[in-house]
């Protein structure tokens, strides 16, 4: 188990100095890791995201229709990134 968490603890930390906002999901679409990048983006910290659905930590909207993006999690094989890549993000209200 010490290796198993010394290697959590490992990805957690290059993740963290990637520039890019990464976010973890778990199966349900929950938030399980967000990186330092996500945090700033959001202003939501890690503690107050894991185990929201990422829509409620992100303001997605389609790019050509302005309407709202439910972040539903592909189980057919497509990853996340091909379902929003029409996506613009928006500030919270």
């Amino acid at each position: 188990m010490d290796r198993d968490n010394a290697m959590i603890d490992w990805t957690q930390a290059a993740l963290n100095v990637v520039r890019d906002a990464v976010f973890a999901l778990d199966t349900q679409g929950c938030v399980s890791f967000e990186n330092q990048a996500a945090e700033r983006l959001t202003g939501i910290g890690l503690d107050t995201a894991r185990n929201r659905r990422l829509n409620e930590v992100l303001e997605l909207r389609d790019g050509a229709t302005g309407q709202p993006l439910d972040l539903e999690i592909p189980r057919n094989g497509d990853s996340a990134a091909s379902v929003i890549r029409n996506a613009v993000l928006t500030a919270p209200d």
